[in-house]
């Protein structure tokens, strides 16, 4: 009998959310281009999210030991066999479709995001400078969408203003969620915008201005 611990369990539920509100998004995206509703294409989605995100929890880095102490001492080898099978279902859910770059693409940039790839002395990361990252989560999300979408839809400006909503939107969705998780980014070394703007800047990140804005 295999006992898992709570902390991996953890680990296995910390992208849950994300990977469904991934499989809405696209069903959001193919009610704005006036499509009908694909399933198979929304569980998919949320399925290849869900690996990519959860790769990201298990090769841990250390702005995770930070800001998600919670997951100390999970076995990140469950981790990776479930963002394994979960990718496999993902794929192939989307091949039978005829799509086949969409979950290449969002699974190869999440990797290089997190982990990066090293030639030598040469290194190269999404996830360091400022701004970058935001930008790279924006794309990655909104291409994928866009990549599924344009399977259904042949109209490439009702395509183009779907990417474009979409990575506007989640571009900001992630510069709010750093602000929580400056401590971890600036141990990491990781340039977030909120961590070059700081905390007690005057602006839209600071202390004041966030108690004011909650009144």
């Amino acid at each position: 009998m295999v006992i898992i611990s709570m902390p991996t369990l953890r680990l296995l539920n910390s992208s849950t959310v994300v990977a469904i509100g991934g499989g809405l998004r696209l069903h959001i995206a193919f009610l704005l281009a006036g499509l009908t509703a694909q399933i198979a294409e929304y569980f998919a989605c949320a399925l290849i999210i869900y690996a990519t995100y959860t790769l990201d929890r298990a090769l841990n880095c250390k702005e995770d030991e930070i800001n998600r102490s919670d997951l100390h001492g999970a076995d990140s080898r469950v981790a990776l066999l479930a963002c394994l099978i979960a990718f496999a279902f993902g794929t192939i859910l989307f091949i039978r479709d005829g799509i086949y770059l969409a979950p290449v693409f969002l699974f190869i940039i999440g990797y290089l995001y997190t982990r990066g790839i090293r030639i030598g002395s040469f290194a190269f990361k999404l996830k360091g400078s400022a701004g970058t990252k935001n930008v790279i989560i924006g794309i990655t999300w909104a291409g994928s969408i866009a990549l599924v979408v344009g399977h259904w839809c042949s109209n490439l400006v009702t395509v183009g203003i779907i990417f474009l909503f979409f990575m506007l939107k989640i571009f900001t969705t992630s510069c709010v969620n750093d602000i929580k998780d400056v401590r971890g980014a600036l141990a990491a070394g990781i340039r977030t915008l909120p961590a070059i703007l700081g905390e007690k800047r005057p602006g839209f990140f600071s202390s004041q201005s966030l108690q004011f804005s909650m009144r």
